[in-house]
């Protein structure tokens, strides 16, 4: 049984992005955090097992009916709209410096965590914090190369400077055996 986000769905500290697709007994990081969790009303069931589903959980509401092909006509949707906008992607993709901040994923990204990691009310697990970390090392990394605001691209600079991010430098992930580490060196 698969469904697909059609809004962020917010989920404790974190908050799952629009387009999401959610496998019932999926072993990805979504699938895995939400599982026994009620799907969002906005939810676009996948087949015909997750409309009855959301049919049953919320009842009177309406849900898209799935149809056979409907991905594949996403699909195929998708492909054209990426092959039509192909140069504006590439414009992008190859810019010096980023023309879609302070709406692209880097800022969103840096703000989310910055705001989650300050509230002291919230416990972390080591998987959390791993995934936290790389999430902010990629977005660090990007503003820093490409954020046209100087001040945040010095400040970006200065954070992957810190030797915190060697282990990201050098592809290693936060384990228990590092975080009992660093626990025990504070």
């Amino acid at each position: 049984m698969r469904f697909q986000l059609l809004g962020p769905w917010p989920v404790n500290q974190f908050c799952i992005p629009a387009g999401t697709i959610i496998e019932i007994n999926g072993t990805d990081q979504w699938s895995l955090l939400v599982k026994g969790l009620r799907p969002p009303l906005n939810s676009m069931p996948l087949d015909k097992y997750t409309w009855e589903w959301l049919q049953k959980l919320y009842p009177g509401e309406t849900h898209q009916t799935p149809r056979e092909g409907t991905l594949k006509r996403q699909d195929d949707q998708m492909k054209r709209w990426l092959s039509k906008h192909k140069h504006d992607i590439d414009r992008l993709i190859n810019a010096r410096t980023c023309t879609l901040w302070p709406d692209c994923s880097c800022y969103h990204t840096l703000t989310h965590w910055e705001r989650q990691l300050a509230n002291d009310e919230l416990s972390w697990t080591v998987p959390e914090l791993a995934w936290a970390e790389t999430a902010i090392y990629f977005s660090l990394s990007c503003a820093a190369a490409h954020c046209p605001d100087q001040a945040v691209k010095a400040y970006c600079q200065d954070q992957l400077a810190n030797s915190w991010f060697d282990r990201q430098r050098n592809g290693q992930e936060l384990t228990e055996e590092i975080a009992e580490r660093l626990r025990a060196e504070q």
